[in-house]
């Protein structure tokens, strides 16, 4: 939680935020963080282990409050008023608002999502093909700032397990929110089917923003997987291989896990695919349990190298 507040990151560890707050705040969430920096600044010699203890005993809200009282009024920032407004964020004692349960803020997001392709077409969402309702709610989430979390499929295909670290993560978004100002949901759709939207992501960030790796689009571009397109790019990083849903996310975390190490190089990583040795590249450099390296050497075989 302190490494979130110190990078100016919302925390991305499901249980970091299950522990403080941040999936029962929602929309909320940089208000919370917020606090929790101002918490930091205010007690600057605050540990991890002494905020977990806090969170442990149950007294997290009680200390929060003497930390923030013990400080001048017109010194507390806007976050700490906010608190005390709404402690049920950090207060399980305490229940959700009703308009703060997740139904509300996903029908909230679902009309800022209409509002913004023109006409509520909720009626026809559901016979929707599954690829356009998958498009719909990843456009729907970046209408509202956010983004698709590890467990979602868009998190996958929408290009975000490339991203080495949050801000990175944070840096696709960024390129989805330019994306969106510059073509309608039907066009981003249709670039989806056609396998175009990591050309289109691409050319926008060539442009506009700060592109992570050197040949950072090239690798979100091979994050679009969908399994009646782009086939070469499922066998070659082992995609193929995965027989449920389950050993896909496990593979794509794995991925991310080796795309943040300090010494991962892209190029590198395509060497190891082509060479059919991409197991032994990711071993070097992400800590894996006896399992989990008896699947990924499972998963991550492809046909290389060819013979000729």
């Amino acid at each position: 939680m302190l490494q979130a507040c110190r990078r100016d990151l919302l925390p991305s560890d499901p249980q970091t935020r299950e522990d403080y707050g941040f999936e029962r705040a929602g929309e909320f969430a940089s208000e919370l963080l917020g606090l929790f920096q101002g918490l930091t600044y205010i007690k600057r010699d605050l540990t991890a282990k002494e905020l977990h203890r806090w969170r442990k005993d149950g007294i997290l809200v009680q200390k929060i409050k003497e930390v923030f009282y013990s400080y001048p009024e017109q010194h507390r920032g806007g976050y700490f008023p906010w608190f005390l407004q709404n402690q049920w964020v950090l207060d399980g004692s305490e229940p959700i608002p009703e308009e703060h349960q997740p139904e509300a803020l996903r029908d909230r997001m679902m009309k800022k999502a209409w509002e913004r392709i023109g006409r509520d077409q909720s009626t026809e969402l559901r016979s929707w093909p599954e690829g356009k309702q998958e498009c719909f709610w990843h456009y729907a989430m970046i209408c509202s700032s956010s983004h698709p979390p590890p467990d979602m499929d868009m998190w996958l295909r929408g290009g975000y397990c490339v991203a080495r670290d949050e801000y990175h993560e944070m840096q696709v978004s960024r390129m989805y929110i330019k994306l969106f100002e510059t073509c309608t949901f039907e066009e981003y759709y249709s670039a989806y089917k056609s396998n175009t939207t990591g050309d289109r992501i691409s050319r926008e960030a060539t442009h506009r923003l700060v592109i992570p790796s050197p040949i950072f689009s090239l690798v979100l571009k091979r994050c679009f997987i969908n399994d009646t397109m782009e086939p070469a790019v499922n066998v070659d990083y082992g995609f193929f291989n995965c027989k449920t849903p389950a050993e896909r996310d496990a593979l794509a975390h794995k991925y991310r896990a080796v795309f943040q190490a300090k010494d991962f190089d892209e190029v590198k990583l395509h060497e190891a695919c082509m060479q059919g040795k991409i197991f032994e590249y990711v071993k070097e450099r992400v800590s894996m349990t006896k399992e989990e390296r008896k699947m990924m050497k499972r998963l991550m075989k492809n046909p290389y190298p060819l013979r000729s």
